[in-house]
C-alpha cells in the first residue's frame, strides 16, 4: 500500500477537494488529499504465470506519470473498449455511462487525442482515462492520450473509493435525460467576471444585447461552416458579426467554447489558464455578451458558447498625420476655384471639357470625404470603415487628378 499526494489543481473534483490558493503553478504543489492506494503490479509470478494479482477496471482510480508529471486519473476504458464522447457523455461499446462522480451530468467534451463523436479503441496493455472534473483536467481525451500499463503504479479500485471519498458524489438517475443538460447561468457568470476585473483593479463590464446578438450570428456560423477560425474563407469574423448586428467599437475580441458548463465551471475554466484570464481582464473592455446556441456541429450534436467583448478607446492620431490631411485639405480648396474659373474661357473648356470637369469632380470629392475625417482626427474621434478606406484610396485619386492636371497644363 502507498499514501498517494494530491494536487489541489482540482482535475478530480469533487472526489477530492480543489486547492485554495491562487494560481493554477501554487494549487499544484497544494496537497488536498492523501488516498491510501494499492501498489501495482501487485501479486507474484511462478513458472510463467501470475497469482493474487489485480485486474485494473473501469471506476479504478490509478496513479501513473505522463511526461515529468505524476497524475491520478479515472478508469473509463480498458483493453479493447470503444470509447466515444457525445452530447455531454461518455460512451463505452455505445452504452452511455452514468458517472456519480463527475461534477455535473453531461459535463464532458472531447479533445485533440478524443474528439466528439469519434470512436477509438483502446489498445492492448492500454487504459483510458479521465479526470472527474471533465471541465479541468488534462487526461486521454488530450496530450496524455492511452496509458500503457507499465505506467502505473498504484490503484484504488471502485469499491474502495466507497464510504470514503464518495460522499461528494452525485445521484445520476436522471443523467441521460435532456433535462439534465447544464445550464449556463449568464448573470452569475458575468459576476463572477466582474469580481475578478475588480480584484485586479479593471473596471466592470457592462452587459450589452447587441454583444449577445454578434455573439449569435458567430455562433450560428460557426455550426454552418464547422470553422473556429474567424479568418477562414466562409467564416463571418467578429468584426462582420458585430456590423450585422448594428453595433461598433474600436476594440473587441471574442472567446468561443465547446460544450455545456455552469457558470462556476465557464469562469473556474477561462480563469485557470493565463491566456484567457488575462484577455478577460483587458483594462480596455468595458462591455460583454454571450450567446448559448445547442445545434449540430460536423454532425455532432453539442453546444456553442462565444463570448464578445467590447471597449472604447480614443484613437490618439499623431501631430503629424493631423497636419499632413489637414495641409491636403487646404491645398484642395485653394486649387478649386482656379480649376473652375478654367470654365470661364470658352474655347479651351470646349475643346478640354471632359478632362477640365473631371479635374473639377476629383478635386469636389476629395474635399467633401476629407472635411469630416480631418474634424474627426482634430477630435480625436476613431473613423467610420468607409474613412479609412476612404484613405487608402485618395492617393489614387491625388494621382489621376494630378496626371489630368499635368496634361492641361502642358497644352
Amino acid at each position: 500500500m502507498a499514501y498517494i499526494n494530491v494536487s489541489g489543481t482540482g482535475s478530480m473534483y469533487p472526489t477530492f477537494p480543489r486547492g485554495k490558493s491562487e494560481t493554477l503553478e501554487s494549487k499544484e504543489k497544494e496537497v488536498v488529499a492523501t488516498p491510501r492506494m494499492i501498489r501495482y503490479p501487485n501479486g507474484f509470478s511462478f513458472n510463467g504465470k501470475e497469482y493474487f494479482r489485480s485486474q485494473l477496471a473501469k471506476g479504478d482510480l490509478v496513479s501513473f506519470y505522463s511526461g515529468d508529471k505524476a497524475l491520478i486519473k479515472r478508469i473509463l476504458g480498458v483493453p479493447g473498449d470503444i470509447i466515444e464522447i457525445r452530447n455531454g457523455l461518455v460512451y463505452i461499446n455505445d452504452e452511455p455511462q452514468k458517472e456519480p462522480y463527475t461534477s455535473l451530468p453531461h459535463s464532458t467534451f472531447g479533445g485533440d487525442f478524443a474528439p466528439e463523436c469519434k470512436k477509438i479503441q483502446v489498445p492492448e496493455n492500454s487504459y483510458f482515462v479521465l479526470g472527474d472534473n471533465r471541465k479541468e483536467s488534462n487526461d486521454s481525451r488530450f496530450d496524455v492520450g492511452f496509458v500503457n500499463e507499465k505506467s502505473i503504479d498504484t490503484f484504488l479500485p471502485l469499491e474502495f473509493q466507497k464510504g470514503i471519498w464518495d460522499k461528494n458524489w452525485r445521484d445520476t438517475s436522471k443523467d441521460l435525460e435532456n433535462s439534465t443538460k447544464i445550464k449556463l447561468g449568464v448573470s452569475a457568470f458575468v459576476k463572477d467576471i466582474n469580481q475578478l476585473r475588480e480584484k485586479s483593479g479593471k473596471p466592470n463590464l457592462t452587459y450589452k444585447a447587441e454583444l449577445e446578438h454578434s455573439a449569435t450570428l458567430r455562433a450560428e456560423n460557426i455550426f454552418i461552416t464547422g470553422l473556429f477560425d474567424e479568418k477562414a474563407e466562409g467564416a463571418i469574423s467578429t468584426a462582420e458579426a458585430f456590423r450585422k448586428a448594428g453595433y461598433w467599437r474600436p476594440v473587441y475580441g471574442e472567446i468561443p467554447v465547446q460544450g455545456y458548463f455552469s457558470s462556476d465551471e465557464l469562469f473556474n475554466y477561462l480563469a485557470e489558464f493565463d491566456t484567457t484570464k488575462d484577455f478577460i481582464l483587458d483594462k480596455d473592455f468595458t462591455e460583454i455578451g454571450l450567446a448559448v446556441v445547442e445545434d449540430s456541429l460536423n454532425n455532432c450534436p453539442t453546444q456553442l458558447i462565444v463570448i464578445h467583448f467590447s471597449g472604447y478607446v480614443p484613437p490618439n492620431y499623431d501631430k503629424d498625420t493631423i497636419d499632413s490631411w489637414n495641409n491636403l485639405l487646404k491645398k484642395l480648396k485653394e486649387i478649386k476655384p482656379g480649376w473652375e474659373e478654367a470654365k470661364n474661357y470658352d474655347q479651351f473648356y470646349e475643346k478640354n471639357k471632359r478632362d477640365i470637369d473631371k479635374v473639377i469632380s476629383i478635386i469636389n470629392d476629395r474635399i467633401d470625404a476629407l472635411e469630416p475625417i480631418v474634424a474627426k482626427m482634430k477630435q480625436n474621434e476613431w473613423l467610420s470603415e468607409t474613412e479609412l478606406k476612404y484613405l487608402d484610396l485618395d492617393a489614387s485619386l491625388g494621382d489621376e487628378q494630378e496626371n489630368l492636371a499635368n496634361k492641361l497644363n502642358d497644352l
